[in-house]
């Protein structure tokens, strides 16, 4: 977790419903249906719509925020 970090490791654990299906497909022969791909398309999405990067990432370069020490120090 050290190196991959809390947030990644949240995102990474989205997928063990796709990775449980298609492994119940491959080695048990369970049938692909269409809710199953559904459902599957629908983590998927949700997994790079979290991924993206929101409208203020893309708008702000790199450390244009202020320092939260700056904010709430008193001068």
């Amino acid at each position: 977790m050290e190196k991959t970090g809390p947030s990644m490791a949240a995102l990474i654990s989205t997928l063990e419903p796709v990775v449980t299906v298609l492994v119940a497909i491959v080695f048990l022969g369970d049938p692909l249906e269409v809710r199953v791909l559904l459902g599957g398309a629908l983590v998927l999405s949700a997994l790079f719509l979290t991924m993206a990067p929101s409208k203020k990432e893309k708008l702000l370069p790199e450390n244009t925020l202020p320092d939260p020490g700056d904010i709430f120090s008193e001068e």
